[in-house]
């Protein structure tokens, strides 16, 4: 459901403006992924714990597939689970605010949001081509199957000028909320107890990160012209349902900040299964860390 809603943002528009934008798009999403490698590498030297697990800490992709491949590539999927929700939490609570603070608060006069709870008849259609996504490309050994598939089926449709009603805000809601549930009950008393430490550099790597994908942002908005508060959102390290929603809330341009993150996952989400593998012979050859910490 959160991933096909996804891929119905990239519209005719947003391919114009990724066409029109390529080089920025393309290189914020690479200069995002150096960032995270780098704050990978830092963070397993002063944790010990592999590069490998660091990586898919602040990978740029969910916390529920980074706990999948986690525990694919015999790690333990619990501190990444911490690690990946800390990151998100981080986004969408410091950049709104750090961006009110910089620019000026909202008007508080601002209507609520409201739940539409109308059910349109191709939301059926939605959730075929999400399944049949999933299954295709599980069947073609695609990495990362059950997002990127329903993603591109419906990317596919909406480029291709197929207007289909996205699924009513309080079905993406209950959507997440079974995501947020499902996380929750990853967490163990024993290691948040226990494990301090972890806790704290989990904050510290998230807030590391968040702030050199920031600065990188802002580099490239004064290179490009952009405007660099949507160059920096659409930088930031939070998911592409998350962005757009806080893009939305700002007042900035939802569908080139989507842009911004659907070619990211594209460009990184199909390839992070490797990079793991990559890390792990790394780590093995180096001795770093330990794959059950």
């Amino acid at each position: 459901m959160v991933a096909t809603q996804v891929g119905l943002a990239f519209s005719p528009a947003a391919l114009g403006m990724l066409l029109d934008l390529a080089p920025v798009i393309i290189g914020t999403a690479l200069a995002s992924g150096m960032c995270i490698m780098a704050v990978a590498f830092l963070f397993a030297r002063l944790t010990r714990q592999s590069v490998a697990q660091s990586f898919l800490s602040s990978a740029p992709t969910s916390p529920v597939e980074a706990a999948t491949m986690a525990a694919a590539a015999g790690l333990n999927p619990v501190p990444v689970i911490f690690s990946q929700t800390v990151r998100l939490a981080a986004v969408v609570l410091v950049v709104p605010f750090a961006l009110y603070a910089i620019e000026g608060w909202p008007d508080a006069s601002r209507p609520p949001v409201t739940f539409d709870v109308s059910f349109q008849a191709d939301i059926v259609l939605l959730v075929v081509l999400g399944i049949a996504g999933a299954m295709i490309f599980r069947r073609l050994g695609v990495p990362n199957p059950n997002f990127l598939g329903p993603m591109t089926f419906a990317a596919v449709l909406s480029v291709a000028g197929i207007a289909l009603t996205p699924y009513p805000l309080l079905m993406i809601a209950a959507a997440q909320i079974v995501l947020g549930s499902w996380l929750g009950a990853q967490f163990r008393r024993e290691v948040l107890t226990t494990a301090l430490g972890m806790s704290v550099m989990a904050i510290a790597s998230s807030m590391l990160l968040l702030l050199l994908c920031s600065l990188c942002a802002i580099a490239i908005a004064a290179i490009s012209g952009l405007d660099w508060k949507a160059v920096v959102l659409g930088a930031a390290p939070g998911g592409a349902v998350e962005m757009a929603l806080t893009a939305k809330f700002l007042g900035e341009n939802v569908v080139l900040i989507t842009t911004f993150h659907i070619v990211r996952i594209f460009i990184f989400m199909p390839s992070i299964p490797w990079i793991v593998k990559g890390l792990l012979r790394y780590d093995q050859r180096n001795d770093l860390g330990d794959k059950t910490s």
